[in-house]
């Protein structure tokens, strides 16, 4: 296995405190968190949190701010989106 650059490890561990910050937030919120970093065969889900008969499935995304925070989240044309399963 190969080591991780530096540059690899800080963004994992920024990637890790917004994950962190997320769920505390949607704790604050009145969500529970069922799931951090789910894996499946079509990808990972960072968070599933639960409010009422509400089951939120998060992607969580960091950005130094708020128009590249928009610009990570926007449908981006001529990609190939993959079909989200029915159930997990």
């Amino acid at each position: 296995m190969t080591a991780l650059s530096a540059s690899r490890r800080r963004t994992c561990r920024r990637g890790a405190r917004s994950e962190s910050l997320a769920a505390w937030f949607l704790r604050l919120k009145g969500y529970r968190i069922l799931a951090r970093g789910y894996k499946s065969a079509s990808g990972e889900i960072d968070l599933i949190a639960a409010r009422g008969s509400v089951v939120a499935f998060i992607e969580v995304k960091a950005r130094d701010d708020r128009a590249r925070a928009l610009a990570a989240v926007a449908p981006h044309s001529g990609g190939e989106s993959k079909p989200l399963p029915a159930t997990l």
